[in-house]
């Protein structure tokens, strides 16, 4: 199953974030953002967004500034990963 983001998070990075990503079959996925310690920050769980071009706004005002891992997962399997940055 081919899956990827379609392009880098971008937006305002002080306060948020457009994620879009690419499901070539319908399939559940998920979103998780983790800080350069591997914590995981956030979870996002859209269920089964159907096959196509999806985007979803991510709120990163109570995120610290730094650089962030955005991983995709296709039936809870590892998809796609991009970075983020945060700045204050």
């Amino acid at each position: 199953m081919e899956r990827q983001w379609d392009h880098p998070p971008r937006g305002d990075p002080y306060h948020g974030a457009q994620l879009t990503y690419q499901i070539h079959t319908a399939a559940t996925a998920s979103i998780s953002i983790y800080d350069s310690t591997g914590r995981r920050m956030d979870s996002i769980n859209p269920g089964n967004p159907g096959e196509g071009s999806h985007s979803i706004q991510l709120d990163t005002s109570r995120y610290p500034a730094g650089i962030y891992m955005v991983e995709l997962r296709i039936e809870g399997e590892p998809a796609a990963t991009t970075r983020m940055a945060v700045v204050r």
